[in-house]
């Protein structure tokens, strides 16, 4: 599990400035189609090898490797599809709703794919989820993004490192992103590791076990739906920069006190507002980040972006399993929800966020 886990970061890591390059140059919702597809045929071959009985260690790996190079392409593209849709002054809500939906499926896949493995077979869990790839196939043909035509220079080795290098010259120019991309960095390696030590949290500190994390995943997931439609109504009344201030100190805040806990109601509590915060902070900063960027160089962005992010998670969680054999777990969620609080007091402090509308 750990080498095909790491099959799926190394290609968001190496190829996501090149694939965010090329959906610049791309029909968005094209690339997105041709993903899915290749998505679909892998999981299908990954499926009647498995039923066959032909499927090896390698064969899954290389099928982990396509796929999420594949997935470098389809979510800038997504990302970048949206404002196409439904206008700039919609994202804010059209981030909610499709948040929201992420959550829901996030929240019915796993346990679709332990019952169908439990009762029906692994095959067809493998099934399913390549017919899932086929129905995102069949949703996105009534897609109708406006798209201008796409006039470029030739592609060449050099021009794709010009137009690379772009992506970070379009987060270096706009304040607003050059102040928080460092911050929503710092906050990605503090909490990367979050779900390896709420495993040690469950099992050392409120002596349950697999049951007790799974109800805590259930509580967080649970908050965020709920942060999902309070981003969507909240901005209406208050404005974005206050919002993702506000949300970001509330969940640092929220994790010291989870980190002190030893009542059980109370930690599941504490996790419902920490996904209820954490996802309203989310989608706001995503919808920031995409008002902010010219339309014709999201895709760039976007991909750099997910590498940078991406980059950092291996790190904190070789990080993180040093600190866990160095430190009590109360005393590593105390230190990391007083760095998470501190990252967030300066955001919520700078003018670029504070009159961000």
């Amino acid at each position: 599990m750990s080498t095909v886990s790491i099959a799926t970061v190394v290609p968001m890591i190496v190829i996501g400035p090149i694939a965010g390059t090329l959906v610049d140059r791309w029909h968005k919702r094209t690339a997105m189609v041709l993903s899915d597809i290749i998505r679909a045929i892998t999981i299908a071959a990954l499926t009647a090898l498995l039923a066959t009985g032909h499927l090896s260690a390698w064969m899954l790996i290389a099928g982990a490797v396509l796929n999420s190079t594949v997935g470098t392409v389809y979510n800038p593209a997504n990302s970048s599809m949206l404002p196409l849709l439904v206008g700039r002054q919609n994202l804010q809500k059209t981030n909610s709703i499709s948040q929201g939906t992420n959550v829901i499926t996030g929240m019915i896949g796993p346990f679709l794919g332990g019952f169908l493995v439990a009762h029906v077979s692994m095959t067809a869990a493998f099934l399913v989820n390549a017919a899932a790839y086929l129905a995102s196939v069949l949703s996105l043909l009534f897609v109708r993004p406006h798209e201008d035509a796409h006039d470029h220079v030739e592609l060449s080795t050099k021009q794709l490192l010009v137009e690379m290098k772009d992506g970070f010259d379009v987060i270096r120019s706009i304040p607003l992103l050059r102040k928080m991309i460092p911050v929503a960095l710092i906050a990605n390696f503090l909490l990367a590791p979050f779900d390896l030590i709420l495993i040690q949290y469950c099992s050392n500190t409120l002596h349950g076990g697999a049951q007790l994390f799974g109800t805590l995943g259930s509580c967080f997931s649970a908050g965020m739906l709920i942060g999902a439609a309070v981003a969507g109504l909240a901005t209406k009344k208050i404005k974005k920069g206050h919002l993702i201030g506000v949300t970001f100190v509330l969940f640092g805040v929220m994790m010291m006190l989870m980190s002190q806990t030893r009542v059980i109601w109370v930690a599941l509590t504490l996790a419902g507002l920490m996904g209820l915060f954490n996802m309203a902070m989310n989608i706001t900063l995503m919808t920031m980040i995409q008002v902010q960027i010219p339309q014709e160089k999201m895709g760039r962005v976007f991909g750099t972006m997910g590498t940078v992010f991406q980059g950092a998670q291996p790190f904190a969680q070789a990080f993180a399993g040093f600190l866990l054999s160095a430190f009590q777990v109360p005393v590593l969620m105390l230190t990391i929800g007083i760095l998470a609080t501190t990252d967030a007091l300066y955001a919520a402090t700078r003018k670029e966020v504070r009159q961000y509308t």
